[in-house]
């Protein structure tokens, strides 16, 4: 749609402007999905390698709670050993439990925020 000067008419230059900003819209989002993509992809291997470091740690903290219970054994009765290697265990569980909690302390406002 053009007039007489050479120039293009109102809805015609609303239309593309509106079509620009669709395309630039759509850019946008494209380059948003590939970065949330790469993102998800980085976590679930993260996971992954996470979940199996654990499993190879329940199993090693087992063999060591069973070599325990064995050496135990040698100076005491197997209910004996049995009895303070779950108890270590409950300790040991205990205390990670503790360090792993975060602290916290009041600031002068009353509220309260986690130590650094």
């Amino acid at each position: 749609m053009v007039h007489d000067k050479g120039r293009a008419s109102w809805p015609a230059l609303a239309a593309r402007a509106l079509d620009n900003l669709l395309r630039v819209v759509q850019a946008e989002l494209r380059l948003a999905e590939a970065g949330i993509k790469s993102i998800l992809e980085r976590e679930v291997a993260l996971f992954a390698a996470t979940l199996l470091a654990i499993g190879f740690l329940l199993i090693g903290g087992m063999l060591l709670l069973a070599a325990l219970v064995l050496l135990l054994n040698r100076a005491m009765p197997l209910w004996a050993a049995l009895a303070l290697a779950g108890l270590l265990a409950i300790a040991c569980g205990l205390l990670s439990r503790l360090l792993a909690r975060p602290s916290y302390r009041r600031r002068s406002t009353g509220q309260l925020k986690p130590r650094s």
